[in-house]
């Protein structure tokens, strides 16, 4: 009995029995026949032969998938994934800036080790706000150094933003207990990382949010990030009492320093911008 599976193509070696089988059959056929099955095993040769070769698989033939138009076995992502992943763009756009995959090992050593923290916060606090821009702005503020201290015209300002004590205090913050100009005590809180990240962090979304509004009814040309770096380094009113959101020299009281600063600020922050993305970002 043939076994063979129907469903499947007949094989070389299907072929090969099937012509023996007819071989065998024809010498043992009387004389008077032999013509005959001579002719039918020859028929019966070529007919197998056929579909031996039609049969035999192709190294060009498409897959299974293909062939039934079912697309290829893929692990998709969840769709709570491919929300997140949607309203991470829609945030990243509206805050004008298309978000980029970190460059870890680009990172300096206290970046890498709160990059989780700074995550968790910004997912908590402020989605709109992506996490390169903390680690590059971070790094344009203080080079990462937790006690980092800039004595300057408001009294000082410390840590790895740089926020000075009227800005600690309103983000519930303690008083440094100290006069203008003199750094804040050592154990203070605006030393310690994790604190002046989270804090940071609020501040700038704070920025952020106000200029995102302010900017949907203006016609500048200025991104809410770049809006929110000019509040920080050199107050709002520089964007929103100026024409274009960057102020010229003379401009809202901002002189030939105040406006170098705030180039410099800018470009520097987009430098380590590069640093800390693979590939290229876009503003």
């Amino acid at each position: 009995m043939d076994r063979r599976d129907p469903q499947q193509p007949e094989t070389q070696q299907d072929a090969r029995g099937r012509i023996e089988t007819s071989i065998r059959r024809f010498m043992e056929t009387p004389g008077r026949n032999r013509t005959l099955a001579l002719v039918a095993a020859g028929l019966v040769v070529l007919l197998i032969a056929g579909v031996a070769v039609f049969s035999a698989p192709s190294d060009k033939s498409p897959t299974s998938a293909t062939r039934t138009g079912a697309e290829p076995t893929t692990s998709a992502p969840s769709p709570t994934e491919t929300r997140e992943e949607e309203e991470k763009a829609d945030r990243s756009r509206a805050a004008g800036y298309t978000s980029a995959e970190i460059a870890v090992n680009e990172l300096p050593d206290l970046a890498r080790e709160m990059l989780p923290t700074i995550q968790a916060e910004l997912a908590e606090q402020c989605p709109a706000l992506p996490v390169e821009w903390v680690l590059a702005q971070v790094n344009a503020e203080s080079g990462w150094d937790p006690r980092n201290w800039t004595d300057d015209v408001n009294g000082g300002t410390a840590g790895l933003y740089q926020i000075n004590e009227e800005e600690w205090v309103d983000l519930g913050g303690k008083d440094w207990n100290v006069s203008a100009h003199v750094k804040p005590p050592r154990d203070h809180a605006v030393w310690k990382p994790e604190e002046t990240i989270k804090r940071g962090i609020k501040l700038m979304c704070g920025h952020l949010t106000n200029m995102t509004d302010y900017l949907k009814d203006s016609d500048k040309d200025i991104s809410p990030l770049d809006a929110m770096m000019v509040c920080h380094i050199a107050g709002c009113g520089r964007v929103t009492q100026s024409d274009t959101g960057f102020p010229s020299v003379g401009e809202v009281g901002c002189g030939g320093n105040c406006v170098r600063l705030i180039k410099q600020y800018r470009g520097n922050i987009y430098d380590y911008l590069g640093d800390f993305t693979l590939g290229e970002f876009h503003k």
